[in-house]
């Protein structure tokens, strides 16, 4: 490096063939002293080999090529280190392997990576859980302690202690391929509702309540109905169909969905709410109680125990259909409707409506930390179209005391909130009562 023109460090970095001093641990610990003084990279013809010296470790061998041919990258990088230790001797122990500077890289120091866009896994909440399974670290490709760009992650075995190099190899390769399996999955769609039933029937580990209600007969009797909206059974299922994993995996297109397809709903809701399945499902009609002799107060008036208390319904406008086949004029409607409501409300709970459309990142970033907004990153709701034509008829209302909220077109039409710190549940759900009431007269839901 010593030497070396800015132009052609910089273009060799931007490559990924080339190290820098920029990493503030190593910085730290002193890995950088003296800079550039005899640091330097050593590479082929077509820079598949490189040795970077006196990086972090006085060497660093690095076999590498476009693709996937692990196999290939492998016998290069045996073929440079066995010929390379006829001419150097290397610190090793018989405890812990070959020596380095971080304790991190004891043993084989054998790192195999790939380079691998998965944005769909990346963005899910299986990813870390995936990778910690699967003995692998995931990071940017500018190297350790950098962010993903566009997807595009560093994947490499995690473990370097305690197994051989081919085991290092083979770890890295084994989890990559489930990984690749599972971006695979996550990026599939089903082309109809046959599609669908034919996924879900041959997941083996699908647990949900879909999966277990959803029989061959059930299927063929519901496959082709539609509801007065156009609701078809492939927008109620398709969620549960891209998410294995969930615990219903069965989401309403509309209010007709729950008799229209009923064969289905029936059994999942009785399952849910802990029904037989012989039993009929009743509700009674609504009683919010006497306001004044309520049988219940502060939980904890000492203020010792309980930081907040929330309680929230939510509602749906009758005249609309559900997120996954409402049209982005719809939306807006029952955003207008909804401000109309939410308007005529006075005194503590008088508040004012702010949409997410227009509304800044900062802003919504502090109303999403301090608990009060939604955002859209559930992926059984974006895999339901929960999400649709995001951030259009999106918003929150809010009291000055922020102790009453509602959201307004995020899983549900509303949902109306009463929340407050401490345990005073009375205060919070007298407030939610008054509230509801005269939105419920007004939006007729």
């Amino acid at each position: 490096l010593t030497g070396m023109d800015a132009e052609t460090q910089a273009k060799l970095t931007e490559d990924h063939f080339l190290f820098n001093d920029k990493d503030r641990f190593l910085k730290a610990a002193r890995g950088y002293d003296d800079w550039p003084i005899g640091r330097g990279i050593f590479f082929n013809e077509n820079k598949t080999f490189l040795v970077w010296v006196n990086e972090e470790d006085h060497l660093r061998l690095i076999s590498m090529q476009k693709g996937g041919d692990i196999g290939a990258v492998y016998k290069r990088l045996v073929t440079a280190v066995k010929t390379i230790e006829e001419k150097l001797k290397f610190a090793r122990d018989d405890r812990l392997g070959y020596l380095t500077f971080c304790p991190s890289n004891l043993g084989t120091t054998l790192r195999a990576s790939v380079h691998i866009q998965i944005p769909l896994l990346a963005a899910s909440d299986k990813f870390k859980p995936l990778c910690d399974k699967l003995n692998l670290q995931a990071r940017g490709i500018h190297g350790e302690h950098t962010e993903s760009a566009d997807g595009v992650f560093d994947i490499s075995n995690k473990r370097r202690l305690g197994i051989t190099e081919l085991q290092a190899v083979q770890e890295m390769y084994n989890g990559v391929k489930e990984i690749i399996k599972q971006e695979k999955e996550l990026a599939w769609r089903p082309e109809n509702v046959d599609e669908m039933f034919d996924h879900l029937s041959k997941a083996k580990n699908c647990k949900s309540l879909l999966k277990k209600h959803l029989t061959k007969d059930t299927f063929e009797k519901l496959k082709d109905k539609k509801t007065s909206h156009g609701a078809t059974l492939g927008d109620c299922i398709i969620s549960g169909v891209l998410n294995l994993d969930s615990g219903v995996g069965l989401y309403a297109a509309d209010p007709e969905s729950y008799t229209e397809f009923a064969l289905l709903f029936d059994p999942v809701i009785k399952d849910y709410h802990k029904l037989k399945i012989s039993d009929a499902i009743t509700h009674p009609a609504s009683d919010f109680g006497d306001l004044e002799n309520l049988g219940f107060a502060d939980l904890d008036p000492e203020g010792e125990m309980i930081v907040s208390t929330r309680i929230r319904v939510g509602r749906s406008h009758k005249e609309f259909a559900f997120p996954p086949i409402l049209q982005k004029e719809n939306l807006s409607q029952m955003e207008q409707i909804s401000i109309d409501a939410l308007n005529i409300l006075t005194d503590e709970i008088k508040g004012s409506y702010h949409p997410l459309e227009g509304m800044s990142k900062e802003t919504q970033e502090q109303l999403t930390n301090d608990h009060f907004l939604f955002n859209d990153s559930n992926r059984f709701l974006k895999a339901a179209g929960g999400y649709n034509e995001w951030p259009t008829g999106r918003g929150i209302f809010f009291n000055e005391s922020k102790t009453f909220l509602v959201w307004v077109n995020e899983e549900d039409h509303l949902r109306i909130i009463s929340m407050q710190k401490g345990g005073d549940i009375a205060t919070v759900y007298k407030r939610l009562v008054t509230v509801s009431l005269p939105c419920i007269v007004f939006i007729k839901v």
